[in-house]
């Protein structure tokens, strides 16, 4: 075969092949745009919740002060935590997790959870205990200062024992817990209590005790 025929049997072939290609090519738009005609819009979509996020209807204040703790049924929640505390207040509360809890807060004095045997001072350093610590130190300044006297580390405490311990009466400690619904979606849990219940163990190490802890709240 001459080059002359060569060539113009490839050209031939070319343009064939683009022809069947562009054919091809607008039979596969025509049916992506049929597809597309035919799909039908959805409704307005909800939002996922946050992973790990429990979701507990009805969930809140009511709910949690109405309910009787696992152990200690003889009370609500509601009459325990505000017959002992004063000042209660609750409020509703999301977590870093999406979780529902419930927040309850309140006072209690100082003398009481000492007697108690609860530690309130700067050891574990609990807020409230280094904020009691400094009112303390105020006070004692100002009952020695009202003795005429100047405080040394060799001074008699029993001088100002009297003026003490009208301050110690005054001072009041206040304190939070958090509440959420039990894994089993029935009950609800006291999941954070305050860190300022605290007692010394066998060995003299400050230690929360969840069971002194509600004793004291439900006595």
């Amino acid at each position: 075969m001459s080059l002359q025929k060569k060539v113009a049997l490839s050209t031939l072939l070319a343009l064939t092949a683009a022809t069947v290609s562009y054919s091809t090519y607008r039979r596969f738009v025509a049916r992506t745009a049929d597809a597309a005609r035919s799909v039908q819009p959805v409704g307005p979509v909800t939002p996922l919740a946050p992973a790990g996020a429990a979701i507990t209807p009805n969930f809140g204040v009511e709910t949690v002060k109405n309910s009787r703790l696992p152990g200690y049924s003889a009370k609500t929640v509601g009459e325990a935590f505000e017959g002992r505390f004063e000042g209660p207040r609750w409020e509703s509360v999301v977590t870093p997790q999406g979780q529902k809890a419930v927040s309850f807060h309140g006072r209690v004095k100082y003398t009481v959870l000492k007697q108690a045997g609860f530690y309130i001072g700067t050891w574990n350093g609990v807020q409230q205990g280094i904020d009691n610590e400094k009112l303390i130190g105020d006070h004692k300044r100002r009952c020695v200062a009202a003795a005429g006297k100047t405080l040394t580390p060799m001074f008699d405490e029993a001088i100002i024992e009297p003026c003490m311990a009208k301050a110690y009466q005054e001072l009041v400690v206040p304190v939070s817990f958090q509440f959420m619904m039990a894994s089993d979606q029935k009950t609800v849990e006291m999941t954070i209590p305050d860190p300022v219940f605290q007692r010394f163990d066998a060995d003299h190490r400050l230690r929360a005790y969840r069971s002194a802890t509600l004793a004291f709240i439900y006595q």
